[in-house]
């Protein structure tokens, strides 16, 4: 999901491509296009019946694991993308023949997000709060970190997804509770 503070309010964005009941929740998904062109959430999900071998999903799942943890190994049997291992034991998909790590896919995700609060504002967003699931360890938050600075995001924070829910709720205390 997406949400931009405007100064006065919170918004949640919806992905104006995506066709599914729920357009504000934006899947990680990465595909790329005969043209070669990357798509991003469901968009790129629509790709997996007739290309799956161009489509990676889930990578959020992946971000921080290496490709010999067992982990890895059975989210990774379930995608039609090929992987492989990379530098350091590293996650590689290849992607139209192209080697893409776990932080450069997914900075194609954040990127994705980042140009859809840019649209919304009309000025170029540059900075974001982060969250991340609360099982996240300190390598996964590395590469979440890498991916932001591959698409040239400037963290202000990091907050783990359940403490941004309750923010979220709590946000403007001047409004009446439940």
């Amino acid at each position: 999901k997406l949400a931009v503070f405007d100064g006065k309010d919170v918004v949640l964005l919806e992905d104006e491509g995506s066709t599914s009941s729920s357009r504000t929740a934006i899947p990680s998904v990465v595909g790329v296009d005969k043209s070669g062109n990357f798509l991003v959430g469901d968009t790129a999900r629509e790709m997996i019946p007739m290309h799956p071998e161009r489509v990676v999903s889930s990578v959020k799942r992946v971000l921080g694991l290496k490709f010999t943890d067992p982990l890895a190994n059975g989210l990774l049997g379930t995608l039609a993308c090929p992987s492989m291992s990379g530098p350091n034991d590293s996650i590689l998909f290849d992607i139209a023949g192209e080697q893409l790590t776990v932080p450069e896919i997914a900075s194609k995700v954040l990127r994705h997000l980042i140009d859809m609060a840019s649209d919304y504002t009309g000025s170029r967003v540059e900075r974001a709060v982060m969250t991340y699931p609360v099982d996240f360890d300190a390598m996964a938050k590395r590469e979440l970190e890498l991916a932001a600075k591959m698409a040239r995001i400037e963290i202000e924070a990091m907050v783990p997804e359940p403490v941004a829910a309750v923010m979220g709720c709590g946000f403007d205390s001047t409004k009446s509770s439940l």
